[in-house]
């Protein structure tokens, strides 16, 4: 197999930021219902998003500096404008527009608004076809995702509705229809790729419901499934820096694999690194991690 016959596999994966963008908006409907629960809402995001995005980002942009012979009034010089545009790390662009999507939300909150958005919903979902979403572009990247960070504040407010709706085989059945014709465009304009996604977790999360009537759910193990939930920032914050590595690594070293190897490599060794070392920072400063890597 050729990297060439590999873009039908990376359509899956391109643009599965969606998925965590419609979580995002639909914790914050679920766990924001007055003045003080927003407060709080928004103060754990200070201190377990912001503050170690802000800590990470600035020791990340030291070692560059100190690899790089740069000066350190120049690193921290220019340390405020790598934080607006989330450049320390590749994925770290991602906080900056989600902080960015909070605001938003929280204004629309504030002004009794959501109703009104939410009617034209579909139509700006439809429209991030046309929107860019370059990697160094927080304003594009912000007004891209956003449709999506209120999909999941509509399935949050309107749960009962959207689970009826989605509860439907025929309904499952247009939505795979859509995914499959979606797929198959996903490549020729990157826009449709976020489209795609979109529609795959509404099907996604039409199934889970109906594998929750069965009780399959709660035939997973719950202890590794909290223990994921609650260390998935840390996973986050750290993931791409053992890609990084592991980049480095075979850059020097080559080896030949077939790319779904690589691909699987590459998630494992990622993923592991990642989880080892959150569990290592959370035993070493157990009252502190969560100011570093968020959990």
């Amino acid at each position: 197999m050729t990297w060439e016959q590999w873009a039908w596999w990376h359509r899956l994966w391109t643009d599965s930021t969606v998925f965590f963008v419609i979580i995002s908006g639909y914790l914050f409907h679920h766990l924001v219902s007055d003045r003080r629960t927003i407060s709080r809402f928004l103060g754990q995001k200070l201190r377990h998003v912001f503050l170690p995005y802000c800590v990470l980002s600035l020791l990340i942009l030291v070692c560059d500096g100190l690899r790089n012979h740069e000066s350190p009034v120049r690193v921290l010089q220019d340390y405020p404008l790598h934080l607006l545009r989330g450049d320390a790390l590749l994925p770290y662009w991602f906080i900056p527009a989600q902080l960015g999507m909070t605001a938003i939300s929280v204004v629309l909150w504030y002004a009794r608004q959501y109703a009104r958005v939410l009617v034209v919903l579909p139509f700006l979902i439809l429209l991030t076809v046309l929107v860019p979403r370059p990697v160094d572009s927080i304003g594009w990247s912000l007004l891209h995702f956003l449709p999506f960070y209120l999909l999941g504040i509509a399935l949050s407010k309107y749960r009962q509705r959207s689970l009826a709706w989605l509860g439907r085989w025929r309904s499952l059945a247009w939505l795979a229809v859509a995914a499959v014709c979606l797929y198959g465009l996903s490549l020729r304009y990157y826009g449709v790729n976020s489209l795609q996604k979109g529609v795959v977790f509404l099907l996604l999360y039409g199934w889970l419901e109906r594998r929750q009537t069965t009780g399959w759910l709660e035939s997973l193990p719950g202890c590794w499934m909290k223990w994921l939930a609650d260390a998935s920032i840390g996973l986050f914050f750290l993931h791409y820096l053992f890609m990084e590595g592991l980049g480095w690594w075979l850059a020097r070293h080559p080896v030949m694999l077939n790319p779904y190897a690589m691909h699987a490599l590459g998630m494992a060794f990622s993923l592991g690194g990642s989880m080892l070392a959150v569990t290592l920072v959370r035993l070493l400063l157990p009252h502190h991690s969560k100011f570093l890597i968020g959990c």
